[in-house]
């Protein structure tokens, strides 16, 4: 896990964003409430954040349509989520809008 967070801390670096804000919800049983997870999407509706960075979707549920579904309420408030590139894959270039502040969250498992 501090590999995905070095890893995801040096990927924002590289997209020019700051330090991230770790939410973690690991020891939580699948389909279980996620009480970090609902504190991120409190931020995210108020605007607190925009930008997610995550290693894979697997962070949010390992079944896929699970993580799908906590995906989606992420970006229907107009949070972005990136998952860290492949090696060998540059970063994403991404649209700057200064007229919010800039912050994301980091995910680590959610889920275990």
């Amino acid at each position: 896990m501090n590999g995905h967070r070095w890893a995801l801390s040096d990927y924002a670096r590289q997209l020019d964003l700051p330090e991230p804000a770790v939410f973690c919800d690991n020891g939580v049983r699948s389909g279980s409430p996620l009480p970090r997870f609902e504190g991120l999407m409190l931020a995210a509706e108020a605007g607190l954040y925009r930008t997610v960075l995550v290693p894979g979707p697997w962070v949010f549920d390992f079944r896929a349509d699970c993580a799908t579904v906590l995906i989606e309420r992420l970006t229907s408030c107009g949070v972005a989520v990136l998952e860290l590139p492949r090696p060998g894959r540059p970063p994403k270039p991404r649209d700057r809008d200064a007229s919010r502040p800039e912050h994301i969250g980091l995910d680590v498992p959610l889920t275990r």
